[in-house]
Protein backbone atom coordinates (compact mmCIF):
# COMPACT_ATOMS: atom_id res chain seq x y z
CA UNK A 1 0.00 0.00 0.00
CA UNK A 2 1.65 3.38 -0.74
CA UNK A 3 0.55 6.85 -0.86
CA UNK A 4 3.81 8.65 -2.36
CA UNK A 5 4.63 5.70 -4.66
CA UNK A 6 6.64 7.46 -7.17
CA UNK A 7 8.13 9.68 -5.62
CA UNK A 8 12.06 10.25 -4.46
CA UNK A 9 13.36 11.57 -1.94
CA UNK A 10 17.09 12.19 -1.11
CA UNK A 11 18.25 12.18 2.39
CA UNK A 12 21.29 14.05 3.74
CA UNK A 13 23.39 15.40 6.38
CA UNK A 14 27.09 16.46 6.78
CA UNK A 15 29.23 13.45 8.72
CA UNK A 16 29.86 16.00 11.29
CA UNK A 17 25.94 16.99 11.93
CA UNK A 18 24.54 17.32 15.69
CA UNK A 19 23.09 14.32 16.68
CA UNK A 20 19.48 16.32 16.82
CA UNK A 21 19.85 17.13 13.04
CA UNK A 22 20.42 13.58 12.53
CA UNK A 23 17.19 12.19 14.31
CA UNK A 24 14.74 14.82 13.09
CA UNK A 25 16.05 14.48 9.55
CA UNK A 26 16.12 11.08 9.32
CA UNK A 27 12.52 10.98 11.16
CA UNK A 28 10.82 12.83 8.33
CA UNK A 29 12.36 10.87 5.71
CA UNK A 30 11.39 7.39 7.77
CA UNK A 31 7.76 8.15 7.38
CA UNK A 32 8.18 8.87 3.52
CA UNK A 33 9.16 5.84 2.99
CA UNK A 34 7.12 3.84 5.18
CA UNK A 35 4.21 5.94 3.21
CA UNK A 36 5.84 4.13 0.09
CA UNK A 37 8.32 6.96 -1.61
CA UNK A 38 11.46 6.34 -2.72
CA UNK A 39 14.09 7.18 0.22
CA UNK A 40 17.43 6.94 -0.47
CA UNK A 41 19.61 8.24 2.75
CA UNK A 42 23.63 9.22 1.55
CA UNK A 43 26.10 8.22 4.40
CA UNK A 44 29.49 9.01 5.61
CA UNK A 45 31.69 5.68 4.73
CA UNK A 46 31.75 4.25 8.03
CA UNK A 47 28.27 5.01 8.35
CA UNK A 48 25.82 7.71 9.63
CA UNK A 49 27.42 7.32 13.59
CA UNK A 50 23.59 6.90 14.97
CA UNK A 51 23.44 3.53 13.66
CA UNK A 52 26.05 2.46 16.72
CA UNK A 53 24.30 4.70 19.16
CA UNK A 54 23.12 2.75 22.01
CA UNK A 55 19.68 3.66 23.20
CA UNK A 56 18.18 0.69 25.46
CA UNK A 57 19.78 -0.18 28.55
CA UNK A 58 22.61 -2.80 28.21
CA UNK A 59 21.89 -2.45 24.12
CA UNK A 60 25.42 -4.17 22.79
CA UNK A 61 25.42 -3.33 19.15
CA UNK A 62 27.24 -6.20 16.98
CA UNK A 63 26.51 -4.87 13.79
CA UNK A 64 26.07 -1.34 12.39
CA UNK A 65 22.61 -1.29 12.64
CA UNK A 66 21.38 -0.41 16.53
CA UNK A 67 17.99 -0.34 17.43
CA UNK A 68 17.55 3.53 17.42
CA UNK A 69 18.65 3.49 13.79
CA UNK A 70 16.56 0.44 12.67
CA UNK A 71 13.56 2.15 13.86
CA UNK A 72 14.35 5.45 12.17
CA UNK A 73 15.62 4.59 8.84
CA UNK A 74 12.54 1.80 8.06
CA UNK A 75 11.76 1.46 4.09
CA UNK A 76 14.99 3.66 3.34
CA UNK A 77 17.53 2.59 0.98
CA UNK A 78 21.55 3.41 1.59
CA UNK A 79 24.56 5.02 -0.38
CA UNK A 80 27.64 5.60 1.02
CA UNK A 81 29.76 8.83 -0.49
CA UNK A 82 32.89 9.83 0.77
CA UNK A 83 32.94 13.71 0.21
CA UNK A 84 36.24 14.02 0.80
CA UNK A 85 37.41 12.03 -2.56
CA UNK A 86 37.36 13.51 -6.11
CA UNK A 87 34.08 12.76 -7.62
CA UNK A 88 31.88 12.01 -4.65
CA UNK A 89 30.54 15.50 -5.01
CA UNK A 90 29.39 15.26 -8.20
CA UNK A 91 28.04 11.88 -7.21
CA UNK A 92 25.97 13.40 -4.30
CA UNK A 93 24.61 16.09 -6.81
CA UNK A 94 23.74 13.76 -9.38
CA UNK A 95 21.37 11.68 -7.00
CA UNK A 96 19.95 15.00 -6.05
CA UNK A 97 19.07 16.15 -9.34
CA UNK A 98 17.12 13.02 -9.60
CA UNK A 99 15.25 13.57 -6.48
CA UNK A 100 11.81 15.36 -6.13
CA UNK A 101 12.64 16.54 -2.18
CA UNK A 102 15.77 16.70 -0.72
CA UNK A 103 15.60 16.66 3.15
CA UNK A 104 18.56 17.68 4.89
CA UNK A 105 20.29 20.15 7.77
CA UNK A 106 22.72 20.90 5.60
CA UNK A 107 23.35 24.24 3.06
CA UNK A 108 24.54 22.44 -0.03
CA UNK A 109 21.40 22.09 -2.03
CA UNK A 110 19.66 25.26 -2.01
CA UNK A 111 20.63 26.26 -5.43
CA UNK A 112 19.22 23.21 -6.55
CA UNK A 113 15.16 24.82 -6.21
CA UNK A 114 14.64 25.96 -9.75
CA UNK A 115 12.14 25.17 -12.47
CA UNK A 116 14.44 24.43 -15.53
CA UNK A 117 13.53 24.27 -19.23
CA UNK A 118 12.79 20.78 -18.67
CA UNK A 119 10.36 21.07 -16.50
CA UNK A 120 12.57 18.92 -13.59
CA UNK A 121 11.64 20.96 -10.52
CA UNK A 122 12.58 19.64 -7.19
CA UNK A 123 12.25 21.04 -3.51
CA UNK A 124 14.42 21.81 -0.88
CA UNK A 125 13.02 21.05 3.20
CA UNK A 126 16.21 21.90 5.07
CA UNK A 127 15.83 21.60 9.02
CA UNK A 128 18.38 23.72 11.68
CA UNK A 129 18.74 23.45 15.39
CA UNK A 130 18.06 26.93 16.13
CA UNK A 131 16.58 30.11 13.92
CA UNK A 132 19.35 31.56 10.95
CA UNK A 133 18.97 34.89 12.88
CA UNK A 134 18.93 33.83 16.45
CA UNK A 135 21.79 34.57 18.83
CA UNK A 136 22.14 30.72 19.32
CA UNK A 137 22.71 30.02 15.62
CA UNK A 138 25.69 28.84 15.40
CA UNK A 139 25.43 26.71 18.85
CA UNK A 140 26.08 23.13 19.27
CA UNK A 141 22.81 22.15 20.07
CA UNK A 142 21.38 19.19 22.38
CA UNK A 143 17.79 17.81 22.77
CA UNK A 144 17.94 19.52 26.43
CA UNK A 145 19.21 22.76 25.36
CA UNK A 146 16.33 22.85 22.85
CA UNK A 147 13.84 22.04 25.19
CA UNK A 148 14.97 24.35 28.00
CA UNK A 149 15.50 27.25 25.35
CA UNK A 150 11.12 26.41 24.02
CA UNK A 151 10.09 27.00 27.56
CA UNK A 152 9.00 23.74 28.01
CA UNK A 153 10.94 22.30 30.54
CA UNK A 154 9.40 25.26 33.19
CA UNK A 155 6.55 23.11 33.04
CA UNK A 156 8.06 19.92 34.26
CA UNK A 157 8.97 18.99 37.50
CA UNK A 158 8.23 19.84 41.17
CA UNK A 159 8.46 23.67 41.82
CA UNK A 160 10.74 23.68 45.01
CA UNK A 161 13.33 21.85 42.83
CA UNK A 162 15.10 22.17 39.09
CA UNK A 163 13.09 21.58 36.28
CA UNK A 164 13.33 18.06 34.44
CA UNK A 165 13.65 16.98 30.85
CA UNK A 166 11.07 15.31 28.86
CA UNK A 167 11.14 11.77 28.26
CA UNK A 168 12.98 10.57 24.83
CA UNK A 169 13.75 12.65 22.20
CA UNK A 170 10.97 14.77 21.96
CA UNK A 171 12.21 18.02 20.32
CA UNK A 172 13.81 15.73 17.46
CA UNK A 173 10.91 13.60 16.93
CA UNK A 174 8.26 16.70 17.22
CA UNK A 175 10.66 18.71 14.45
CA UNK A 176 11.29 15.05 12.68
CA UNK A 177 7.24 15.69 12.35
CA UNK A 178 6.81 19.15 11.24
CA UNK A 179 9.99 18.45 8.61
CA UNK A 180 7.50 15.81 7.04
CA UNK A 181 5.00 18.40 7.06
CA UNK A 182 7.07 20.39 5.07
CA UNK A 183 7.87 17.97 2.84
CA UNK A 184 4.57 17.18 1.82
CA UNK A 185 3.78 20.83 1.01
CA UNK A 186 6.81 20.69 -1.04
CA UNK A 187 5.63 17.75 -2.62
CA UNK A 188 1.63 19.11 -3.23
CA UNK A 189 3.72 22.57 -4.96
CA UNK A 190 5.74 20.11 -7.35
CA UNK A 191 2.50 18.44 -8.48
CA UNK A 192 0.29 20.82 -8.87
CA UNK A 193 2.14 23.94 -9.59
CA UNK A 194 5.39 22.16 -10.90
CA UNK A 195 7.80 24.56 -8.88
CA UNK A 196 10.27 23.69 -6.31
CA UNK A 197 10.14 25.37 -2.96
CA UNK A 198 12.88 25.77 -0.60
CA UNK A 199 11.43 25.03 3.10
CA UNK A 200 12.78 25.57 6.22
CA UNK A 201 12.55 25.40 9.66
CA UNK A 202 14.12 25.39 13.17
CA UNK A 203 13.65 23.31 15.90
CA UNK A 204 13.45 25.73 18.85
CA UNK A 205 10.66 27.26 16.63
CA UNK A 206 8.74 23.71 16.63
CA UNK A 207 9.23 23.33 20.37
CA UNK A 208 7.74 26.95 20.96
CA UNK A 209 5.04 26.10 18.24
CA UNK A 210 4.31 23.54 20.85
CA UNK A 211 4.23 25.01 23.83
CA UNK A 212 2.00 27.73 22.40
CA UNK A 213 -0.11 27.40 25.88
CA UNK A 214 2.70 28.94 27.76
CA UNK A 215 3.60 31.74 24.96
CA UNK A 216 -0.11 32.62 24.80
CA UNK A 217 -1.05 33.12 28.58
CA UNK A 218 1.80 35.78 28.56
CA UNK A 219 0.01 38.29 27.17
CA UNK A 220 -2.56 37.93 29.68
CA UNK A 221 0.31 37.60 32.70
CA UNK A 222 -0.78 33.97 32.85
CA UNK A 223 1.85 31.78 33.06
CA UNK A 224 2.09 27.74 32.66
CA UNK A 225 4.55 26.62 35.01
CA UNK A 226 6.09 23.52 37.39
CA UNK A 227 3.28 22.31 39.39
CA UNK A 228 4.65 18.66 40.54
CA UNK A 229 3.13 17.64 43.45
CA UNK A 230 0.82 20.36 43.68
CA UNK A 231 -1.48 19.56 40.21
CA UNK A 232 -4.89 18.39 41.13
CA UNK A 233 -4.33 15.42 38.38
CA UNK A 234 -2.57 12.89 40.39
CA UNK A 235 -0.57 9.68 39.58
CA UNK A 236 -1.51 7.02 42.13
CA UNK A 237 -0.34 3.61 42.99
CA UNK A 238 -2.22 0.65 42.16
CA UNK A 239 -1.86 -3.19 42.51
CA UNK A 240 -0.13 -3.60 39.24
CA UNK A 241 1.60 -0.07 38.41
CA UNK A 242 0.20 3.20 38.42
CA UNK A 243 -3.15 5.09 36.98
CA UNK A 244 -3.41 8.90 36.23
CA UNK A 245 -7.07 10.84 37.36
CA UNK A 246 -7.99 13.69 36.16
CA UNK A 247 -11.14 15.54 37.18
CA UNK A 248 -10.26 19.43 36.76
CA UNK A 249 -13.71 20.58 37.32
CA UNK A 250 -16.64 20.00 39.98
CA UNK A 251 -18.45 17.75 38.33
CA UNK A 252 -15.63 15.45 37.60
CA UNK A 253 -14.64 15.03 40.72
CA UNK A 254 -18.47 14.11 41.82
CA UNK A 255 -18.44 11.60 39.75
CA UNK A 256 -15.05 10.24 41.08
CA UNK A 257 -16.46 10.31 44.77
CA UNK A 258 -19.30 7.91 43.23
CA UNK A 259 -16.73 5.29 42.14
CA UNK A 260 -14.39 5.72 45.37
CA UNK A 261 -17.76 5.10 47.70
CA UNK A 262 -15.71 6.83 50.57
CA UNK A 263 -17.87 9.55 52.38
CA UNK A 264 -14.53 11.54 53.69
CA UNK A 265 -14.55 12.83 49.90
CA UNK A 266 -18.16 14.31 49.92
CA UNK A 267 -17.16 16.64 52.97
CA UNK A 268 -16.76 20.25 52.54
CA UNK A 269 -12.81 19.82 53.00
CA UNK A 270 -13.27 19.02 49.14
CA UNK A 271 -16.15 20.57 47.85
CA UNK A 272 -14.71 22.98 44.90
CA UNK A 273 -11.44 23.65 43.15
CA UNK A 274 -10.09 25.69 45.69
CA UNK A 275 -10.62 23.61 49.08
CA UNK A 276 -9.31 20.84 47.00
CA UNK A 277 -5.88 22.40 46.70
CA UNK A 278 -5.71 23.73 49.93
CA UNK A 279 -6.55 19.63 51.15
CA UNK A 280 -4.86 17.99 48.08
CA UNK A 281 -2.45 15.26 50.10
CA UNK A 282 -5.59 14.33 52.41
CA UNK A 283 -7.74 13.28 49.21
CA UNK A 284 -4.89 11.79 47.41
CA UNK A 285 -3.77 9.61 50.60
CA UNK A 286 -7.87 8.19 50.64
CA UNK A 287 -7.79 7.72 46.51
CA UNK A 288 -4.26 5.70 47.28
CA UNK A 289 -5.60 3.45 49.93
CA UNK A 290 -8.26 2.89 47.59
CA UNK A 291 -6.27 2.04 44.64
CA UNK A 292 -3.41 -0.07 45.70
CA UNK A 293 -5.78 -3.10 45.76
CA UNK A 294 -6.64 -2.83 42.14
CA UNK A 295 -5.50 -3.42 38.93
CA UNK A 296 -4.85 -0.64 36.22
CA UNK A 297 -7.64 -2.00 34.12
CA UNK A 298 -10.29 -2.38 37.15
CA UNK A 299 -9.51 1.31 37.64
CA UNK A 300 -9.72 2.19 34.41
CA UNK A 301 -13.40 0.58 33.70
CA UNK A 302 -14.57 2.01 36.61
CA UNK A 303 -14.23 5.14 36.27
CA UNK A 304 -14.40 5.03 32.42
CA UNK A 305 -18.50 3.68 34.16
CA UNK A 306 -18.82 7.09 35.28
CA UNK A 307 -17.15 8.94 33.12
CA UNK A 308 -13.95 10.32 34.57
CA UNK A 309 -11.50 10.80 32.75
CA UNK A 310 -8.32 7.98 33.58
CA UNK A 311 -5.74 6.93 31.85
CA UNK A 312 -3.33 3.76 32.97
CA UNK A 313 0.27 4.23 33.01
CA UNK A 314 1.18 1.56 30.74
CA UNK A 315 4.56 0.32 30.09
CA UNK A 316 6.17 -0.57 26.75
CA UNK A 317 5.34 -4.23 26.86
CA UNK A 318 1.25 -3.96 27.77
CA UNK A 319 1.62 -1.49 23.98
CA UNK A 320 2.97 -4.79 22.46
CA UNK A 321 0.09 -6.81 24.22
CA UNK A 322 -2.59 -4.09 23.90
CA UNK A 323 -5.67 -6.10 22.19
CA UNK A 324 -6.52 -2.72 20.22
CA UNK A 325 -2.90 -2.63 18.51
CA UNK A 326 -3.43 -6.52 17.86
CA UNK A 327 -6.57 -5.78 16.73
CA UNK A 328 -5.48 -3.26 14.15
CA UNK A 329 -2.12 -5.01 13.63
CA UNK A 330 -0.30 -1.52 14.60
CA UNK A 331 3.02 -2.92 15.72
CA UNK A 332 4.77 -4.27 12.98
CA UNK A 333 7.16 -7.10 13.50
CA UNK A 334 10.13 -5.71 11.02
CA UNK A 335 13.36 -7.93 9.80
CA UNK A 336 16.45 -6.57 11.82
CA UNK A 337 20.34 -7.18 12.33
CA UNK A 338 21.36 -10.59 12.34
CA UNK A 339 18.13 -12.05 11.57
CA UNK A 340 16.01 -10.96 14.38
CA UNK A 341 12.85 -8.49 14.22
CA UNK A 342 11.86 -5.80 16.29
CA UNK A 343 8.09 -4.81 17.22
CA UNK A 344 8.00 -1.09 15.74
CA UNK A 345 4.97 0.92 15.58
CA UNK A 346 3.78 1.35 12.54
CA UNK A 347 2.79 5.49 10.66
CA UNK A 348 -0.22 6.44 13.48
CA UNK A 349 -2.82 6.67 10.53
CA UNK A 350 -4.76 3.59 7.90
CA UNK A 351 -5.66 4.42 4.42
CA UNK A 352 -8.97 2.85 3.57
CA UNK A 353 -8.83 1.10 7.12
CA UNK A 354 -5.03 -0.63 6.28
CA UNK A 355 -2.00 0.61 7.53
CA UNK A 356 1.40 1.12 6.12
CA UNK A 357 3.84 -1.73 6.68
CA UNK A 358 7.62 -0.74 7.17
CA UNK A 359 10.36 -2.41 6.04
CA UNK A 360 13.60 -2.98 7.14
CA UNK A 361 16.43 -0.55 7.62
CA UNK A 362 18.89 -0.64 4.91
CA UNK A 363 22.68 -2.15 5.06
CA UNK A 364 25.35 0.72 4.52
CA UNK A 365 25.80 0.97 0.98
CA UNK A 366 23.06 -1.14 0.12
CA UNK A 367 21.42 0.76 -2.72
CA UNK A 368 23.69 -0.02 -5.02
CA UNK A 369 25.23 3.04 -7.97
CA UNK A 370 21.60 3.99 -9.00
CA UNK A 371 18.81 5.61 -7.62
CA UNK A 372 15.96 3.53 -8.38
Amino acid sequence: MSILGGFKILEFNEADAQEVLLLAVSFAAKIAGDLGAEVVKVEPPLGERIRRLPVLPDEKIDSDRGVLFEFLNTSKKSVALDLEKPGETDRLRQLAEKADVIITGSDRFDDLVRDDMAGGSRSVVKVRAFPHNSEYRDSPAAEISILALSGLMDLIGNPGREPLMLGGRQASFSSGYAAFTGLMAALASHRWQGRGDLITLDMLSVMTWVNWKAVAGSKFGLSLTREGSLAEWPVVPCKDGYVALVYGFDKDFGNLIGVVDDERLAGPKFSDFQSRADNRQEYINILTEWSRDKTKQEIYELMQGRRVPCGPVLTPRDLIGDPQYKEAAFIAQVPAASGKTLPLPKVPMQLNGQGFNPTAAPDLNSAGEEFC
